[in-house]
């Protein structure tokens, strides 16, 4: 696959499956109220999501990096904030930057298969089966905006392996052409974090900024869910509008 000369080389290591297993841990708790997720060992965990005890490791010291968990030896770890929740009405990528599309270029940091977890299963279903995990930057006017990391089944998102023709295609175009059912919404939940090295690499910002992360998820008429992504935008080209109208 062809790589953008001024994208800079993100390797496949054990941090890029941490962010993974920090994302799902971070919407069972904060998004589906599971807690329980908690009371599980390192090593169920792992076994969970297919992964290293170290990886998960990584992943709930993220999360307690971040101020959501308190860990402590003797006791396990424990919910140390509750996020408020607020909706909006989403803009596309083309409103965000004025309508004009053409200064919004997508790339294609990597696409891997991985196995159903926990949450994507209670999020798809048991039919979904495999995912494809893939992990994009955007970019507005040739300065990094966005990275994002998309979980799609695999029973009709296959295709997108093969090749790279629709790697610049913007997401809802995507799930809109290929899933079997038309999206009619999608829900994103936002938070601040601060940037850790391979997202400082992506974004190309300094390590411990805030940056905001988002969680997306692109449903059907019925509810079902289409596609689960993860985002980290960069804070100073970040902007969120929302109005409230009284009666």
């Amino acid at each position: 696959m062809a790589r953008s000369p001024d994208t800079p080389r993100v390797g496949r290591s054990a941090t890029a499956d941490a962010h993974y297993v920090r994302d799902m841990i971070w919407s069972q708790l904060f998004v589906d109220g599971d807690v329980e997720v908690l009371s599980r060992t390192e090593e169920s965990l792992a076994k969970e999501y297919q992964v290293s005890r170290n990886t998960v490791r990584l992943a709930l010291a993220m999360l307690a990096n971040e101020g959501l968990v308190t860990r402590k030896r003797g006791i396990g770890t424990t919910i140390a904030v509750d996020p408020v929740n607020r909706t909006a009405k989403d803009m596309g990528m083309s409103d965000l930057v004025g309508g004009r599309e053409q200064r919004v270029r997508r790339h294609t940091v990597g696409k891997t298969v991985v196995a159903s977890s926990p949450l994507l299963h209670a999020r798809f279903g048991e039919s979904a089966g495999g995912f494809l995990r893939w992990e994009r930057t955007t970019f507005v006017d040739d300065v990094p905006f966005s990275t994002w990391t998309t979980y799609l089944p695999l029973r009709w998102a296959a295709p997108l392996l093969e090749g790279d023709e629709f790697d610049a295609v913007d997401m809802f175009k995507l799930v809109r052409s290929l899933a079997p059912t038309a999206p009619v919404r999608a829900t994103r939940r936002m938070r601040a974090v601060a940037a850790d090295a391979r997202t400082s690499i992506q974004l190309r910002v300094e390590p411990g900024v805030p940056v905001v992360h988002i969680e997306r998820s692109i449903e059907d008429a019925h509810g079902a869910c289409l596609e689960l992504g993860y985002a980290e935008c960069r804070s100073d080209r970040f902007t969120l509008t929302y109005t409230t109208e009284y009666d």
